[in-house]
Order: C-alpha cells, then sequence, then structure tokens
C-alpha cells in the first residue's frame, strides 16, 4: 500500500533508454502531463502583472498644490478689488452702536475702536518758535546741543537758532521755513540780493517765543514784513561766535558802525524795545556804492530804524562824553566789527578800550586775524602787510582802510591794558561772499605804491607773486581768517 501510493503522487519518471519500447511511452505520458499542465492557472504570477505593487504617480501632488495656489491667489485678488467697495460701503451706511452688539459675531471696525481705547494716544508736542537765529560759520557740521533753558539747533547752512525749552519739560521744537508771499514788501529783498540760501532770517518777531500751547500763533500765519533779513554772513559771524544773547531790551553801542552792516544785526538781537547807538568819525559822503549817508537813511526808514541811533563823532570822544555813573553802566555790550585796523595808532585803541570800560559791561572784538586757512586767502593777508608799511607813515592824513595793523595777541594785550578780562576768543574762516580781500589786493597792485621806497616794493612784489597759485587771480582772492574775542 505504502508502495502504491508513492508510485501514484511521484513526479519523477524513469530516464528512457536507447532503443526500448518502454522509454518511449514513458516519455510521451510526460509530454500530456506537461501539457495538461499548462491549461491550468500558475501558482505565482510575474510581479508586473500585480496591481497592488504598481509604482505611485509622483506627478500627481504638486500639480495639486498648484492647483490650489492658484485658487488662493484668485481669492486673494478678488477681496482687495472688492475691499475699497466696501470700505465705502461701511463709510456710506455706518452702523450705529445698537446694531454693532446686535451682530452675532462682531465688527471689525468695533474691535478698532476698542483697540484705540486701550492704545495710549500720540505724544503731543508743544510748539517752541526760535526767539533768535545767528549764522555762525560755513564749517559747522549738523549738530544739536543745550545747557540749561535753552537748546541750538545748528542746520545745515550752519544757522543756529535758539529755542527756549517749554516749562512743561518737553524737548522738542518745530523747524520750517517758508517763502514770503508774492505780494510782500520783503519779496524785493530776495531779488536783489540773490540767490535765497544767501539770506539769513535773523529772528522771528511776529510770533512769541514764550506763546501758550494751542495759541493760533503759526509759520502759515506770520507776516512776513515783520520779519529782518540780512544777507551778510559775516557780521553774523561775530553774534554767533560770541553768543551775543543780550537780554531783550537791551542797549548796544557799536564804534566804527561805517554803513551799517553789523548795525542791522545787532539792532534785531536787542528786541523791540532796545537800542544800539552805531558811531562813526567818517564824513557822511564817504563810502561806494553807497555813502554812509544813503544807507544809514535806508537803514533808518526800515522796520529796525526805530532802534538805532547814529551818532557820527570819534568813537574815544562818544565815549569819553557820556557821564559816569556807579550805579549801573550805559552800556549792556560794545561791539567792534571790522574797524580796529581804521585807527591811527595803537595808543588812540588803548584809550579807546579804557574810556569804554567806564560805561559798557562787555567788549566783543572781530578783526582780520592775518591767518588765512584757505591757500586763496594768503595774498589778503600780504596786502594787508604792505598797505601797513606804506600808511604808518602818514598817521592822521591816511585814509586807507589798512592803517593801524595789529593781530589778535596785540589786541588782547591792549584789551588787558585797559582792564579788560578776557572771557573767550576764536578764529573763523571769512564768508565766501567777502570781497574786502580782493578789495586789498587791487589797492596793493595799484599805482599809488610806486612812490614809495624799496621794502614796500619787496611786499608788494610778494603780494603780487602770491596771484600765481590762486585761480581766477584777484577775483579769486578769499578774506582772510577772522578773529573774535569777548572781554568782561
Amino acid at each position: 500500500m505504502f508502495s502504491k501510493s508513492k508510485t501514484s503522487t511521484s513526479q519523477y519518471t524513469p530516464l528512457s533508454r536507447p532503443g526500448g519500447g518502454e522509454g518511449s511511452s514513458s516519455s510521451t505520458s510526460l509530454e500530456k502531463r506537461s501539457s495538461e499542465d499548462d491549461d491550468d492557472h500558475p501558482l505565482l504570477e510575474s510581479s508586473e502583472n500585480l496591481p497592488g505593487l504598481q509604482a505611485p504617480k509622483h506627478w500627481q501632488l504638486p500639480k495639486l498644490i498648484l492647483y490650489f495656489s492658484f485658487a488662493l491667489a484668485l481669492l486673494s485678488c478678488a477681496n482687495i478689488a472688492l475691499f475699497p467697495a466696501t470700505l465705502s460701503n461701511y463709510a456710506a451706511y455706518p452702523y450705529t452702536d445698537a446694531e454693532l452688539n446686535a451682530l452675532p459675531y462682531g465688527d471689525a471696525r468695533l474691535g478698532l475702536d476698542r483697540a484705540a481705547k486701550i492704545l495710549r494716544p500720540p505724544r503731543e508736542y508743544l510748539r517752541a518758535w526760535p526767539d533768535r537765529v545767528v549764522r555762525v560759520s560755513r564749517k559747522l557740521k549738523n549738530s544739536v546741543w543745550g545747557n540749561g533753558p535753552q537748546v541750538y539747533v545748528t542746520v545745515e547752512d550752519s544757522t543756529i537758532m535758539r529755542f527756549p525749552v517749554p516749562t512743561a519739560g518737553i524737548n522738542a521744537c518745530a523747524i520750517s521755513w517758508h517763502a514770503p508771499p508774492e505780494n510782500s514788501t520783503r519779496i524785493k529783498d530776495l531779488t536783489t540780493k540773490g540767490d535765497i540760501s544767501e539770506i539769513e532770517v535773523w529772528q522771528l518777531i511776529a510770533p512769541s517765543a514764550t506763546s501758550k500751547p494751542g495759541s493760533s500763533t503759526n509759520m502759515d500765519e506770520l507776516d512776513y514784513d515783520t520779519v529782518s533779513y540780512s544777507a551778510l554772513p559775516v557780521r553774523g559771524e561775530l553774534l554767533g561766535v560770541l553768543d551775543l544773547t543780550m537780554k531783550p531790551n537791551s542797549t548796544t553801542v557799536e564804534p566804527g558802525c561805517g554803513q551799517g552792516d553789523c548795525t542791522t544785526a545787532l539792532a534785531t538781537v536787542v528786541g523791540e524795545q532796545g537800542t544800539v547807538v552805531a558811531v562813526d568819525p567818517a564824513s557822511l559822503d564817504y563810502g561806494a556804492p553807497y555813502t554812509l549817508k544813503q544807507a544809514q537813511d535806508h537803514i533808518s526808514q526800515g522796520p529796525l530804524g526805530k532802534r538805532i541811533t547814529w551818532v557820527q563823532q570819534s568813537p574815544k570822544d562818544y565815549v569819553s562824553s557820556l557821564t559816569s555813573t556807579s550805579d549801573a553802566k550805559a552800556f549792556d555790550a560794545t561791539v567792534l566789527a571790522h574797524c580796529l585796523w581804521y585807527f591811527s595808532s595803537p595808543s588812540l585803541i588803548l584809550e579807546t578800550f579804557r574810556a569804554i570800560r567806564q560805561h559798557s559791561k562787555r567788549l566783543l572784538l572781530s578783526e582780520w586775524s592775518l591767518e588765512a586757512t584757505r591757500p586763496s586767502a594768503r595774498p589778503h593777508v600780504l596786502a594787508a602787510l604792505t598797505q601797513a608799511a606804506l600808511e604808518c607813515r602818514k598817521g592822521e592824513e591816511s585814509i586807507s582802510n589798512v592803517r593801524t595793523v595789529l593781530g589778535p595777541k596785540r589786541l588782547t594785550e591792549l584789551a588787558l591794558a585797559a582792564g579788560w578780562q578776557l572771557e573767550k576768543e576764536t578764529c573763523v574762516q571769512g564768508g565766501e561772499g567777502l570781497q574786502d580781500g580782493q578789495w586789498e589786493v587791487s589797492a596793493c597792485l595799484g599805482s599809488g605804491f610806486a612812490r614809495e621806497r624799496a621794502v614796500v616794493f619787496a611786499l608788494r612784489d610778494a603780494c603780487e607773486a602770491s596771484l600765481d597759485g590762486v585761480p581766477g587771480g584777484k577775483k579769486g582772492v578769499a578774506a582772510m581768517d577772522v578773529w573774535v574775542a569777548s572781554f568782561v
């Protein structure tokens, strides 16, 4: 029985023997069985025919992301396009508080209103008007500084504006510039004095520096005809460097006022009730292209005229004629701006300083320093020394602009000898628009020097040779540096 079962299930067949019949029949039965097996389904199929093992299609996921992004972009564009219309509807049909509270989910504007109540209101700044605007030097950089109750602001054109700090402690100030209107009488000054960058506002008279918050006074309502202008920056340098911040309604004397270049600036500083006594011994027909009388009359007819008193007398004689009082001195300050070289001798300068000492609280000096920071100003120095060598022999007969040339060191010695104490001093470059250097060089190279000795010829030749390094020759000569000092 065991043998029969084994025989019926065996898949092996005996190998056929060559030439034997049994081998042939066995081979036929094997082929028949193989053909029958081919008709049946195989137990294992190829992996390529199995659907569960096919590779996934990776291109479908990026395509879905692209479609989603495109739809989101279209939705955003639609929202942006409808946003103005939505806002206009809200503005045209505003909801009341009751309607807003009745909404199931509130409203966006309701949230903004609540946020506005929670957030701190914006800080309000108290506008402080400048009570003094002064030009100092063209080389200063932007800066803001202050000490005590004042704040100083320097802007790009080197104009210093002094702002009083509000009593409320708000450290802020407003700076703005508006050109005068076309119907203003000051518009002529703008056209005759040059570009607007050459015009300096010395003081804003119309608005009060102590205006209370909420006052209606503002820059837009200014009467521009009450604003004082000056187109002479070098005179402003004296005020800025020396910090001439005298008390309102003060009194100042200016010996050697000439045509009033610095007088107008001083008249602005002293205030509406202040006084400037301008003293000069020159004849009223002196000066060109306008004489002293023409220039002084023009200033007197302007808005500052009532603050200025003109005196035709030598500074020493005028100061000596004043009545001396032991209680208070007559002047808060005495300003001598570019006039000391007109004095006939150093001894006269010393006597004038002593006379001023009896009647003035401060002595403010400004004179050429005999130094040239810029190479183009060196001819001015040589021309001044050359003229001094010529004029020193003439004494009282000289009518030159350069008669007694003294440097800062010698002028300081004279002031100390007169009883003054040096408070501070410095040097600044002369303004670019000054023509003093050109005038002195032209006078030095004139024919009047042909009658003098060899030493003057040598100085004259040195002055002429120095023009070789100046672009433009005589017209390119700049003014030398300016020395300024304050004595008390």
